[in-house]
């Protein structure tokens, strides 16, 4: 339950309070109460829908507002390791007339009395810009039309997606490998109690890490009951 208030008073440092700081409040009053109804519904044993028909008001849960921080910070270290390595970002469109990664996984509709898609993938728009920018990358919603009864599915997700010219295939698994350390080092100096109290086993692996083949990861997953 919350209530949307004006509080007055003076910020001071405090190292026992959350985030080091405290309001000392003179006075407060109330600009709109909360509806105490809420109470019955948003709670522990409240079912996925009726979490998803009050999402608005679940998102003021401090789980959730972590993970959209996180989310925020995420993409942001994404977007500074590519920069400071003279990537540039493009924006491709999402509504395409064009297959990437097969059609039967395609959500189509009409555009203008003519068929078109929601993208799959940037990659193809990517490869184009290559000869005039180079190293390139783009941030973008991919959709695919997988059914699914998982809590996590393709049907839309927040795509990065990068592509370079005259690369081996070292150069590829280089670049990833820079990449998750790197990203994963900048997310730990910034955000470290964040991503801690959503994953308490998270911590950043030196580089380099372990490369196989597709059938040694078979044979891995296998041992490992993965």
């Amino acid at each position: 339950q919350e209530s949307s208030v004006a509080i007055h008073g003076k910020i001071q440092r405090d190292e026992r309070a959350p985030g080091g700081f405290e309001l000392r409040a003179d006075y407060w009053r109330v600009i709109a109460a909360s509806d105490e109804s809420f109470n019955a519904k948003l709670n522990e044993d409240a079912n996925v829908d009726t979490l998803l028909i009050n999402r608005h008001l679940v998102h003021r849960g401090t789980r959730l507002t972590t993970v959209f921080k996180m989310r925020d910070q995420i993409l942001r270290e994404f977007r500074g390791h590519f920069f400071d390595k003279g990537f540039t970002e493009v924006m491709p469109p999402t509504l395409v007339q064009t297959q990437c990664e097969g059609g039967s996984t395609l959500f189509s509709f009409n555009y203008f009395n003519e068929e078109a898609y929601l993208t799959q993938s940037s990659q193809l728009y990517l490869e184009t810009v290559i000869p005039s920018l180079g190293d390139v990358f783009c941030v973008l919603p991919s959709y695919r039309a997988e059914k699914s009864k998982t809590p996590r599915h393709l049907a839309e997700f927040t795509h990065f997606e990068a592509e370079m010219p005259f690369i081996e295939f070292e150069d590829l698994l280089n670049t990833v490998e820079d990449m998750v350390y790197d990203v994963s080092r900048r997310i730990a100096e910034k955000v470290s109690d964040e991503i801690h109290s959503l994953n308490p086993d998270f911590k950043v692996w030196p580089k380099p890490y372990k490369r196989m083949k597709y059938s040694e990861c078979i044979e891995f997953c296998r041992a490992h009951n993965i």
